[in-house]
């Protein structure tokens, strides 16, 4: 009887610290949500910053290099009075090629103009000048943006065949003058299809554990069963720890192993 107080005791005191414990890492949790709105505002405000260092720069493809003395700058200005038939003087800010030499054809030349309206007057020109050629002009983003724009391009190339007025800007598609949203609701529904599945898999192959009746238990094999049930539902609660957060992972596993603990006391 003595022994039971004590474990009592000692249950009572043990979920009153895991309490505690969800107490402060709700904390946690709400810390950790501001920390990674803050963290996407920073990298945001990061790429705008990248992009705006790129607004004059753009990106020329296909330009034979002439070898280790190459002038860039000059090999540039005669590409777009000669391919584009721009006889209008352009100035830069420098020229300069990149990449590794030997690698499928010429390096690009990356190009930052001293005036915004010569780089867009050039980008613009590519569209009708350089089409059936092998060159090619492109502005510069930043690689996520980049990732972005590539992600948004089918639906662009399907909105041009569709006869709509398209327009690709930044990381934005716009379809007649509207923003396009990308639809996500299938990825999701198949997401959570899968998550499902493997929840239920993992939980049939999970290993049943007989309760027998407490006149056949002795204290020994009462004890090893409740530790082995409070292990199961520790690793049932890591399978899928992405699925809950701090709070909810500890209050599961606690709560289980409190109620394992009831149940097989004398």
């Amino acid at each position: 009887m003595k022994d039971n107080t004590e474990l009592q005791k000692t249950i009572k005191e043990t979920y009153d610290k895991t309490k505690q414990i969800e107490g402060i890492t709700k904390t946690l949790d709400s810390e950790i949500a501001e920390m990674r709105v803050n963290y996407d505002e920073l990298k945001e405000r990061h790429l705008d910053l990248q992009s705006r260092s790129m607004r004059e720069n753009l990106i020329f493809t296909g330009i034979p290099e002439t070898g280790p003395d190459e002038n860039t700058e000059q090999l540039l200005i005669t590409f777009i009075q000669k391919d584009m038939e721009i006889e209008q003087p352009i100035g830069f800010e420098h020229v300069h090629r990149f990449g590794k030499r030997g690698y499928s054809g010429p390096r690009l030349i990356v190009a930052k103009f001293s005036k915004f309206k010569d780089r867009e007057m050039v980008r613009k020109a590519s569209s009708t000048k350089l089409k059936g050629k092998t060159f090619g002009v492109n502005e510069q983003f930043p690689k996520e943006i980049n990732d972005r724009r590539k992600e948004l391009y089918p639906y662009y190339k399907q909105a041009k065949r569709a006869g709509k007025r398209e327009s690709l800007v930044y990381d934005k598609l716009y379809i007649d003058g509207t923003l396009y949203k990308k639809d996500a609701r299938n990825t999701t529904h198949e997401q959570v299809d899968r998550t499902n599945k493997h929840r239920d898999s993992e939980q049939r192959n999970e290993p049943r554990h007989p309760v027998l009746p407490r006149t056949q238990l002795s204290r020994t094999s009462r004890q090893a069963d409740a530790r082995t049930t409070t292990e199961d539902t520790v690793q049932l609660g890591l399978v899928h720890l992405e699925t809950f957060s701090v709070t909810q992972i500890l209050s599961r596993v606690m709560n289980n192993a409190v109620n394992t603990l009831l149940t097989y006391c004398p």
